[in-house]
C-alpha cells in the first residue's frame, strides 16, 4: 500500500493494525519483497488495508 510517496504495510498486534513504512525491493507475480521494521512471524494485513486507520481493530482469519 502507498501513502503519498511512501510504501507501508499494516502489522497486526493485539488484534489492532499499525502502519509500518517499508521499502519495496521487488515483485514476483502477486508477491512483493519488502524491507523495513518487520520480523519473521509478524502478521500483516493482506486484504482491506486501504480502508484501515492506525490502531483500528481487525479480525484475524486464516488464509
Amino acid at each position: 500500500m502507498t501513502a503519498g510517496d511512501r510504501s507501508l504495510v499494516y502489522r497486526v498486534k493485539d488484534a489492532k493494525a499499525f502502519p509500518v513504512p517499508v521499502n519495496v525491493e521487488g515483485y514476483q507475480g502477486a508477491l512483493a519483497a519488502v524491507t523495513g521494521d518487520l520480523k519473521i512471524g509478524d502478521m500483516v494485513v493482506i486484504r482491506g488495508n486501504e480502508r484501515l486507520m492506525p490502531g483500528q481493530d481487525v479480525a484475524l482469519t486464516e488464509d
